[in-house]
């Protein structure tokens, strides 16, 4: 069980870098589409898209690594995913809040 533990914290700390870099990649290669104020908002959504998909192995890898105790590398694998696409998740929505909310004062 822990072997398995082990392999399946690293193969989801892999997919997490790959989805990740694979979101950036998709926002600086894609070429705006739509024109006026929705220009370029093809290439926002992959972007979110592909970080939505890197969130879900970051919590496998997470919700694995919490019960089962290994070095400290392999702790930073399980946690630090999540803590990075979770916090960055976070961030957003709490911008997005905090300008409907301004937006909303503001008149």
């Amino acid at each position: 069980m822990r072997r398995a533990a082990f392999l399946i914290i690293w193969i989801c700390a892999a997919l997490w870098v790959t989805f990740a870099i694979q979101g950036v990649l998709a926002y600086l290669t894609l070429e705006p589409a739509d024109s006026g104020f929705t220009r370029g908002l093809n290439r926002i959504t992959a972007f979110f898209r592909w970080e939505l998909l890197a969130l879900i192995p970051a919590a496998v890898g997470f919700v694995i690594g919490r019960n089962v105790s290994f070095g400290d590398i392999t702790k930073h694998a399980a946690r630090t995913p999540l803590w990075l696409s979770g916090g960055f998740f976070l961030a957003v929505l709490i911008l997005f809040a905090v300008t409907v909310i301004v937006a909303r004062v503001s008149g």
